[in-house]
């Protein structure tokens, strides 16, 4: 009588909300990524605190112990359980949210963020130049790279040391095999008193004889033909 308790309670914490069945593409792609197990809802928040996201929502329940002993911060994979499920389905299956609410529950930590889908939409403009730099870094073309960066963020010191740290790193570690995106944060930026809004892009950064996570950030407000990486950290 116990298990087809727990049983009832999993199917009804699953399937309940606003009758929209779940894309399995969507759940699909986060679980080959990450496995663990996953619970998933649809529903709609209409609650009269306005400092919680509102609106039709999908929920994802990711439980996985591992999780927070290969990540610094379980934000970093969070943001890309959104994006993964976000890829994953149609055009017609995002017009029925308005975020995307990712909890993820490890041994000892817990973290949960709402993703408004209007975010999603830029991180997927943004993902065409995160997948340039990857190639940028692949061909060793590091001259093209620095071409992208936008020296108002840059100190003159600092981006001189650019170029000779990449290739530094190709003789220490090999070439790049590698750029595969981790997760992603949105934070505000004050650049000669202006307010912008910036992207941080986290990368797994896979070279012939070591992996590391590295950030590069991106001014999402700039022309996507005009140098607009603000930052690299490796």
């Amino acid at each position: 009588m116990h298990k087809i308790y727990i049983l009832f309670v999993f199917l009804f914490t699953t399937l309940t909300g606003c009758g929209v069945n779940v894309s399995e593409s969507g759940t699909d792609a986060v679980m080959q990524e990450y496995g663990g197990s996953l619970m998933a809802k649809a529903g709609e928040n209409t609650l009269t605190d306005t400092s919680a996201v509102q609106g039709r929502y999908v929920e994802l329940e990711l439980t996985n112990d591992k999780l927070e002993t290969v990540f610094p911060k379980l934000s970093i994979p969070a943001s890309n359980c959104a994006y993964l499920f976000y890829q994953a389905v149609s055009q017609a299956e995002r017009a029925k949210y308005d975020y995307i609410r990712i909890t993820i529950k490890g041994k000892d930590n817990s973290y949960s963020h709402s993703y408004r889908l209007k975010e999603l939409d830029t991180v997927e403009m943004a993902k065409n130049k995160f997948d340039e730099v990857g190639r940028l870094l692949k061909s060793e073309n590091y001259d093209a790279l620095l071409n992208q960066l936008d020296v108002n963020y840059f100190p003159p010191a600092e981006f001189g040391k650019v170029k000779p740290m990449l290739e530094e790193l190709d003789k220490q570690f090999g070439r790049t095999g590698g750029f595969k995106l981790q997760g992603f944060e949105f934070f505000d930026y004050v650049n000669n008193g202006d307010k912008q809004r910036l992207l941080m892009m986290y990368s797994l950064l896979t070279k012939q004889r070591k992996q590391a996570l590295v950030a590069l950030t991106l001014n999402t407000s700039a022309s996507i033909t005009a140098p607009n990486i603000a930052g690299l950290k490796l």
